[in-house]
């Protein structure tokens, strides 16, 4: 299992934070473009309080951005628009999960 999740705060992610901190300590984990607005991270913060689970926010450069599309393109063969900017986000976050992991545990795993 999982030790954290990428979390908007939304319903999908807040059912599966409910359901796998249940089993298991569970870190929830927010990712936002510094020069975009972050919509979720207040639903986000609300809801990981609201569940108890430890919450945290990254927040990502331009730069970081452009390395994650250049990641995602070579990963997925074509640029989509609208699909390549969420992947780009996704890819950000488990970034940012495998890096907090470095820091605690080598095993440290994130659902994304």
């Amino acid at each position: 299992m999982a030790d954290g999740i990428l979390f908007s705060g939304g319903i999908g992610t807040s059912v599966i934070a409910f359901e796998a901190s249940k089993h298991k300590r569970i870190t929830a984990i927010t990712v936002g473009f510094e020069h975009g607005p972050a919509k979720d991270l207040d639903f986000a913060r609300k809801m990981a309080g609201f569940l108890g689970i430890p919450h945290k926010v990254y927040i990502f450069s331009a730069d970081e951005m452009v390395g994650a599309v250049n990641g995602v393109i070579a990963i997925l063969k074509v640029f989509d628009p609208y699909g390549s900017a969420e992947q780009c986000s996704r890819v950000c976050g488990l970034k940012a999960c495998k890096e907090d992991g470095n820091n605690q545990r080598h095993d440290w795993r994130c659902l994304g």
